[in-house]
């Protein structure tokens, strides 16, 4: 597996302003299907333009080579690379005079939510894309890795930009799959190595940091307390703290609490469990906290969650 670095450019990656592209109002299956794919047989951009868009966005080189400026860290990209932005996230693609082939895929987890994946891949799609927008921090907000398989990555892409433009009977379904299929093969992808968030690279960063990020993201329904992490980490509650949130954007209860949320969604969406036993299970110790806490990072009641219909 090719894992990109970070790029020895001398690339100024201040901004003064980012503008932001309203993609939603470009492509209609975002609003029905929470999906769209835009193809570029040819994309040049020589000249760094900081923005971003309003849903989150897969960056998808089939060909070519440039630089992807993702906030501060540069990568280089060549073909297989995947940047994912979340909304808002500042990014540029730059290549050369020649350009580069790309597909961009571009998913509103507000209009609709992730679809379901084989439960052994669900922890790892969990870590590199929040399933709600109100679930998004410092970790899992920006992610780039390469296929090695240019094939592997590009054929569900295709399928979907394919299903997309005939408009078929079944369309929907199809595209769907097709999402699911690419999902599939990131997330297998992300399992071949150790994956690190990117910041995780940064200087200066001590172990420990991931250390607590992976015990959390293994452990959260255990009632785990802030002295327990501290122990772990061999470090004071206090320094803990004020390292983590550095680290990661959120505090260390605040990351838990995303990954439990995360954990009772899919499990809303995926069992006729009683809600009482999905918030036990999920690491919450009452119905009252996991139905305040719920609604306060997704925006709706569990029972709403679950009433939506979007269970596929």
């Amino acid at each position: 597996m090719r894992i990109l670095t970070v790029s020895s450019a001398k690339i100024d990656t201040r901004s003064t302003a980012s503008p932001v592209i309203r993609v939603r109002q470009k492509f209609d299956t975002l609003g029905s299907l929470g999906m769209a794919a835009e193809y570029f047989p040819r994309f040049v951009n020589t000249r760094l333009r900081p923005h971003a868009v309003d849903v989150v966005l897969f960056s998808c080189v089939l060909g070519g080579t440039g630089t992807h400026v993702m906030g501060k860290e540069t990568f280089d990209i060549g073909p297989g690379s995947v940047g994912l932005t979340h909304y808002g996230q500042r990014h540029d693609l730059l290549t050369t005079a020649t350009g580069i082939e790309i597909i961009n895929l571009y998913l509103d987890l507000e209009a609709q939510p992730l679809p379901m994946l084989p439960a052994p891949l669900r922890p790892t799609l969990s870590a590199i894309l929040a399933p709600h927008p109100g679930l998004v921090h410092r970790l899992n907000r920006r992610l780039h890795v390469v296929f090695d398989d240019v094939e592997r990555m590009a054929r569900p892409l295709r399928a979907m930009l394919r299903e997309i433009e005939d408009r078929a009977a079944g369309y929907e379904a199809m595209t769907r799959q097709a999402l699911v299929a690419f999902l599939v093969e990131l997330c297998r992808v992300v399992g071949e190595r150790d994956w690190l968030p990117i910041v995780a690279a940064d200087a200066g960063q001590p172990a420990w940091l991931e250390s607590v990020r992976l015990l959390l993201d293994a452990r959260y329904a255990e009632p785990l307390t802030l002295d327990d992490m501290a122990e772990h980490a061999g470090v004071s509650p206090e320094h803990l703290c004020r390292r983590f949130k550095r680290y990661a954007g959120v505090t260390p209860i605040a990351y838990l609490t995303a990954r439990r949320v995360q954990a009772a969604m899919w499990a809303l969406r995926t069992s006729d469990e009683p809600i009482l036993r999905i918030a036990l299970a999920s690491g919450f110790n009452d119905l009252s906290h996991f139905n305040r806490t719920f609604k306060a990072s997704v925006g709706q009641t569990p029972t709403g969650y679950r009433n939506r219909g979007d269970r596929r």
